[in-house]
């Protein structure tokens, strides 16, 4: 859920929490915004802003985090998270 990547400090203080990070190049992201004719902000835009937040914050808050290819998970889900 991205928007949950904006409060990932105030989650681990509540929750024992584990970060996955299902990323995705920035190009596929954006293409995918183009082709569905979304705002800018659910595109390039926004991806750069939530991967930004979601990195400073773990290295800030020195937490551990599995990050897994989509086109990966998307093939093979049950393989990308071992």
């Amino acid at each position: 859920m991205p928007l949950a990547s904006l409060c990932i400090p105030a989650l681990t203080t509540v929750f024992d929490t584990r970060i996955i990070v299902v990323h995705r190049s920035m190009d596929a992201i954006e293409a995918s915004r183009q082709r569905r004719h979304w705002p800018k902000l659910l595109g390039l835009e926004g991806a750069e802003f939530i991967y930004d937040k979601i990195f400073s914050d773990v290295i800030a808050n020195n937490l551990s985090f599995l990050a897994i290819s989509y086109e990966q998970f998307i093939s093979n889900p049950q393989a990308s998270l071992r």
